[in-house]
């Protein structure tokens, strides 16, 4: 089977798949089709290139799994000039400090070239790092990135529904 989709986490939707159309007694080869041609939309796992980067969008939702998840398969792909842009997950309640400062230690370990984080949740979490960058909303952060070029990179953006962080790709 051939697909589109981005990320060891994506290996079980595609099984699941596979497990329904067998299920379904949909022939093999419709099935590895309909894999083959599906192409990621809403901000879900796309690969969008742009003029300037490769952008691994993925902003549809964000909560400690998924990424956990996300930075585990950003860290095994092999590419020069890796940058994450993360945004605050949301609505966490009473664990909200502690799952973003286990998301800071995750991305201190893997060795990023820039690490731009959006949201308040991140504010006083930042390590004493140049990489992390923060920024208090998704407007300051395209503001940052219409004045200061990032290019030639391959960007992982993730983020809750509610940070809109699909608006910065035109940055980008």
């Amino acid at each position: 089977v051939t697909t589109q989709l981005l990320g060891q986490y994506n290996f079980e939707n595609a099984l699941a798949a596979v497990s329904i159309g067998t299920y379904f007694d949909v022939e093999a080869s419709l099935i590895n089709e309909a894999l083959s041609n599906y192409q990621p939309q809403n901000h879900r796992s796309q690969l969008v290139e742009t003029t300037k980067n490769k952008v691994l969008l993925d902003a549809y939702n964000a909560n400690p799994t998924s990424v956990k998840a996300a930075l585990d398969n950003f860290k095994n792909i092999v590419t020069k000039n890796k940058t994450v842009i993360l945004g605050e997950m949301r609505e966490l309640g009473n664990d909200s400090e502690k799952e973003h400062l286990e998301v800071i230690k995750q991305l201190q370990s893997l060795s990023l070239d820039t690490i731009f984080l959006v949201g308040n949740e991140y504010k006083n979490l930042l390590p004493n790092d140049e990489v992390f960058q923060w920024f208090e909303s998704v407007e300051k952060l395209k503001e940052f990135l219409k004045n200061n070029n990032l290019e030639n990179c391959f960007v992982l953006v993730k983020g809750s529904r509610s940070n809109r962080l699909e608006e910065i790709v035109e940055c980008l």
